[in-house]
């Protein structure tokens, strides 16, 4: 059998300018590596000293970024109804409930797409919510295969870009989560704008690295999440990226998140003093007890509030009047 840090050492990698403003002019953040999955490896975090755009660099290749994707990756978590325990069923469910709200507060039902759908939770959700026509994209192919066989979903599985959708096809684009994976954010964000509809939306969610979290756990942040995320937006590089994918932004807020994050955060900051799978197993039940997601609730609904949740949403509109191509 191949060890992972076999795998990793041949993984290829790449230089890459600002994919915001094209510079290359940068100043190490931080030398993270993989606290999340312990994936071998070490990757440089930098700033574009021109715009302020957060990037790994160099990074993984396309081809090859699939490797630092294990198999316990947490977004590819099954149906909530198949969890082992009663209260992530709960949680998980509360989770998809309150993304299902936001995108009927701001849309009338109609053609839905999810970038980066994972198993399709999501989307099955959704459907439960008025009479939305849903469609997924999905780079894994065994979360991809769950979505289609399981739960009955039209998920392509692959790249956006290589979906084939028609012009101006959709009424509504969600990512969650997603963006600061996209090895090229302003080309994904291109397409979007072509296959939405005039007055389409795109709702889309990334780790804020404006967030109290983030000033707080530093290298230990959850939002870096290297090598995984390739970019760590702030509002404003995320409100410019937007902007140069042809979209306006309307609006930002914080809805979730909340203690989830804060606890990752813990868990990757106390990992490095616990040592050994018994003392991590203890680590987590502790720190993931319900309890504390309830005593600390109205701490994190006030920073939600002031918009410094560790996770920003973002919602955009492609013009009226534009057809599904940009000039």
């Amino acid at each position: 059998m191949v060890e992972m840090d076999e795998l990793t050492a041949s993984v290829e990698k790449e230089l890459v300018v600002c994919a915001l403003c094209g510079r290359d002019q940068t100043e190490l953040l931080y030398e993270g590596r993989d606290r999340a999955y312990g994936v071998p490896g070490r990757f440089l975090i930098v700033r574009c000293q021109h715009c302020g755009l957060v990037y790994l660099n160099p990074r993984p290749i396309p081809q090859s970024i699939g490797r630092y994707y294990p198999l316990n990756y947490e977004p590819y978590r099954k149906a909530p109804g198949e969890a082992r325990l009663k209260i992530q069923q709960f949680h998980q469910r509360l989770k998809l409930r309150n993304r299902c709200l936001v995108v009927n507060r701001f849309c009338e039902p109609g053609r839905l797409l999810d970038v980066g759908c994972a198993t399709g939770t999501f989307l099955a959700e959704m459907k439960r919510y008025g009479e939305w026509h849903v469609y997924g994209v999905e780079l894994s192919q065994a979360a991809a295969y769950y979505a289609r066989q399981e739960l009955g979903l039209d998920v392509f599985p692959g790249r956006l870009q290589e979906a084939g959708f028609a012009d101006a096809q959709f009424d509504v684009v969600t990512m969650w989560d997603v963006l600061e994976h996209v090895h090229d954010p302003r080309q994904a964000l291109a397409e979007i704008h072509r296959i939405l509809k005039p007055g389409g939306a795109l709702i889309c969610s990334v780790p804020d690295l404006d967030s109290l979290d983030a000033r707080l756990f530093g290298r230990f942040w959850i939002g870096l999440d290297a090598p995984r995320h390739l970019y760590v937006y702030s509002g404003h590089t995320l409100a410019a990226m937007l902007k140069a994918g042809g979209l306006e932004p309307q609006r930002f807020f914080c809805f979730y998140g909340r203690y989830t994050a804060f606890a990752l955060s813990l868990r990757l900051l106390f990992r490095e003093w616990v040592r050994g799978e018994r003392g991590r197993r203890w680590l987590d039940r502790v720190l993931f007890l319900p309890v504390w997601r309830f005593l600390f609730l109205p701490y994190f609904y006030l920073v939600d509030r002031w918009g410094r949740g560790s996770i920003v949403t973002a919602y955009a509109r492609k013009p009226d009047g534009e057809s599904g191509g940009q000039d």
